[in-house]
Order: C-alpha cells, then structure tokens, then sequence
C-alpha cells in the first residue's frame, strides 16, 4: 500500500508538473500570437511604402523617357555651332 501512494504521489507531481509546462506553453503561444499581429502590421506598413515607392519609379520613368537622347543633343550642338558660324560669317562688318 506504502508504494501504492508512492506511486500516486509522484503521479500528482508529474501532473502538477505537466500542468506548469502547459501554463508555459500557452504563455509562450500568446507571445507567438502578440509577435504574428505585430509582423502583420509592419508588413501591411511595408506594403504601403512599396506602393508608394512604385509610383514614384514609375514617375521617374516618365520623366526620364522624355529626356532627348544622344542624338538629338549631338544635333542641337551642331545646329548652335552652324548657327554661331553662320552669324560670325554673314554677321561680321569686315
């Protein structure tokens, strides 16, 4: 009988045990809980700034696509430079 509630008696502490452990365990999923919202607003943050960089890329793009190209700068050089010659040829009062 003396071993009977020996046995029952480490029985309860083990429970006793297995209970703290769940208490542990459920604080901890709480915490896992508090930490998933917290990555859910600071994505839907990240979110928000990625939409709004994207528009100022595609803002960038459209200005940048109007730029002339090297070509076009290549001819308005030449046109100021024949019209510079132009001037100082015809213009002059030798």
């Amino acid at each position: 009988m003396s071993a009977l509630k020996s046995d029952v008696s480490t029985l309860k502490g083990d429970v006793s045990a297995l209970k703290g452990e769940q208490r542990r365990q459920g604080d901890a999923l709480v915490t896992v809980a508090d930490s998933i919202t917290k990555l859910a607003d600071a994505m839907a943050r990240l979110d928000e700034r990625q939409r709004k960089q994207g528009e100022d890329i595609a803002e960038l793009k459209g200005r940048v696509s109007q730029l002339p190209n090297i070509w076009q700068l290549a001819g308005l050089i030449f046109a100021i430079f024949g019209a510079a010659f132009v001037l100082i040829r015809f213009a002059g009062g030798h």
